[in-house]
Order: C-alpha cells, then sequence, then structure tokens
C-alpha cells in the first residue's frame, strides 16, 4: 500500500519524458500493462489525480509518433476508466478527436478501433445517460464521414465497419435527424466515385442499414443530393463555356497584336 502512490509518480514521470521531451519509448508498454491492473483496483469515484493521470498523460500518449509499438496497452487503460466510471468518456473521446492522426491511415485504423470501443464501454455502463455523449455526437460523426470517404481503402472500410457495432446502430435510430445528414453525403459519394469496390460495397450495405432505420428521411437526402449534384453539374458546365470563351478571346487579342506589330 504505502508503494503504490511512488510507483505510480515514477510511470507517470516516465510517460512524462517520453511525451514532452522526446525520450525513449522502450518500456511504456510494459509501464501501462502494470497500469491496467492499478486502474482496474481504483475506488469510485475516481480521485483527481488518477483523472488528472488520463487528461495529462495516457490522452497525449496518443499523439506519439511509436503509437503503434504500445497501442494495445494504452487502449486497455484507458477503456478501463470507462469501465470504471462512464463518465471518463467523453474525456477520453474529446481527446482522441483532439488528436486524430489525419495524414497516418495505420494510426487512423487504431483510432477508430478505439473509438468504437469507447463509445460501446460508456453505452454499456449500466448507469448510463445519453445526455452524456450527446454533445459530442456531431464531432464523432463528422471524423467518422471523412474516414468512410478516406482514399485509403483501409481507413474507409474501417469506419464503414463501424455499423456492425448494435451500439452505433442504436445511436443511428435514436439520433437520425442528427447523424442521418453527416453520414448521408459521404456514403452517395463512395458509392458513386470511390476507387476502392470493396468501399463501395460496403457503402451501400450501411445505406440499406440507413434505409431500414428510416426509409422516408433517407429517401429525402438522398432526392436533395441527387439535386445537389445536378446544380453542381450545371455549374460545371457553366465553367467549362466561360473558360473556352476566356480562351477564344485570348486567342483572338493574340492575333490582333500579332497582326499590328506586322503592320507596323
Amino acid at each position: 500500500m504505502p508503494l503504490r502512490q511512488p510507483i505510480r509518480k515514477a510511470i507517470c514521470n516516465v510517460c512524462y519524458r517520453y511525451i514532452y521531451d522526446k525520450k525513449s519509448f522502450n518500456g511504456i508498454a510494459e509501464f501501462l500493462d502494470i497500469f491496467s491492473s492499478i486502474i482496474h483496483g481504483f475506488a469510485l469515484p475516481i480521485k483527481t489525480e488518477h483523472q488528472g493521470f488520463l487528461r495529462n498523460v495516457l490522452i497525449p500518449l496518443h499523439k506519439a509518433k511509436e503509437l503503434e509499438m504500445f497501442h494495445q496497452h494504452l487502449a486497455e487503460c484507458v477503456i478501463q476508466f470507462i469501465y470504471k466510471d462512464y463518465r471518463m468518456g467523453p474525456v477520453v473521446i474529446g481527446g482522441l478527436l483532439k488528436y486524430w492522426p489525419v495524414m497516418c491511415p495505420p494510426k487512423e485504423v487504431l483510432f477508430l478501433d478505439e473509438l468504437q470501443d469507447a463509445i460501446g464501454e460508456m453505452m454499456n455502463a449500466n448507469e448510463f445517460e445519453m445526455d452524456t455523449l450527446q454533445p459530442l455526437i456531431t464531432p464523432i460523426f463528422n471524423r467518422i464521414a471523412k474516414c468512410i470517404e478516406s482514399l485509403n481503402y483501409t481507413v474507409g472500410e474501417r469506419a464503414l465497419t463501424m455499423w456492425n457495432s448494435d451500439f452505433i446502430r442504436w445511436l443511428c435510430a435514436e439520433l437520425r435527424d442528427i447523424i442521418f445528414p453527416i453520414i448521408s453525403t459521404s456514403l452517395l459519394r463512395n458509392v458513386t466515385k470511390h476507387w476502392s469496390e470493396n468501399v463501395r460495397s460496403l457503402s451501400d450495405d450501411v445505406m440499406d442499414v440507413f434505409k431500414d432505420i428510416d426509409p422516408l428521411l433517407w429517401s429525402e437526402l438522398e432526392t436533395n443530393w441527387n439535386g445537389a449534384t445536378d446544380e453542381q453539374k450545371v455549374l460545371e458546365a457553366k465553367r467549362a463555356r466561360r473558360k473556352k470563351r476566356y480562351a477564344a478571346l485570348e486567342k483572338m487579342a493574340g492575333r490582333q497584336m500579332q497582326e499590328e506589330r506586322t503592320s507596323g
């Protein structure tokens, strides 16, 4: 018992040196493995000191270059916090969205895995209240929508397979007025334009899920998108004609200048 606090401080200091002083990551995975068992024994309510460890150590560790070397242990620690108290979920999810790796597909896949686990663990709590998760719904699904359209097929596939989760489907059913407009555009674009056949197929499957939940709302969104696409095509045709006219005028002006020089 007397050694618990010094052990926690020592682990924190090693992690701080790695995060902020760019020291070696050797041993981080082992420390996180130890800390996972410590979190399991936390009493409720979770002390401010432990919440500080989550905010100041575990969340910033997600931005590390070598994340793949210890992500499994890091995710276990983070999910343990949510398992202990679902109200830690917004801290975790907010941190994931803050440090989202937009230019590294392998890390994006890891973040999608962790995001799905965090949402599931929150909603699995007996005391779960929707008000805790509601403020994060829009940023969560905005990020998922971007991942769905990712040109990297592994990111797109992983984002689309989130609808295999009963929790994600339940959220879509309960908050359809918020989620459908965010996701529909990405799905409709994918089905027609994405280069990966597998991503197009998965997008079509998710569209079927949306149609089953609320056919009328989906039909309305699809009609609006088709209308917007038609307007875009008209605008593109106008731009093409304008560009063609400018090119013709430029050619005429060049010819006239040439004739003036010759006559002069």
